[in-house]
């Protein structure tokens, strides 16, 4: 077994599953017996329902180990949110993601608006090519502000991230 101590947190739930899977998830449940395979936990082995974080845990400790004993300048840190990897900085993109018209487009709008209402005669063509321009502004940056944002999503799922080994000596 790659992992001893796998056989102490990898087991079948008791309706039969891996309890690293999503019992919801028929590909999960697949992906887990073939993992719980291939490591060499028995299908009759008993797991308890939390395993990520113990899992995690373990993981972490025994690389450290391995890569401090064999001299690596390589370190291993606890798991951390995915977006704090450059690779995953899209993750939590849509909360960047203003629906709403930014401040600068609605006051430049009310500005323009107001004028063009209370002018008796019509204002004159300077301002409000001063106000349109201030809006066209306002609406080009919240274009590319959001189009940023979406450029930046990841067009593939992620999965969790449980340890992460780099080179250096500092995370």
């Amino acid at each position: 077994m790659p992992a001893p101590f796998t056989s102490d947190l990898c087991g079948y739930r008791a309706h039969g599953k891996p309890n690293t899977s999503d019992v919801t998830s028929k590909q999960s449940v697949s992906l887990g017996i073939a993992l719980f395979d291939s490591l060499g936990v028995a299908r009759d082995a008993k797991g308890e329902s939390e395993t990520g974080l113990p899992l995690a845990k373990r993981v972490l400790g025994d690389l450290s180990a391995r890569l401090r004993d064999a001299g690596s300048s390589r370190f291993v840190v606890e798991d951390r949110a995915p977006a704090d990897f450059e690779q995953f900085h899209h993750v939590g993109a849509f909360d960047r993601l203003n629906i709403e018209p930014s401040p600068e487009y609605t006051k430049a709008w009310n500005r323009l608006t107001a004028l063009v209402h209370r002018q008796k005669p019509t204002p004159s063509s300077g301002q409000i090519s001063t106000f349109m321009e201030a809006v066209e502004t306002a609406v080009a940056d919240e274009v590319s502000a959001r189009r940023a944002v979406l450029n930046g999503v990841a067009r593939e799922s992620l999965l969790h991230l449980d340890v992460a080994v780099a080179n250096g000596s500092t995370p």
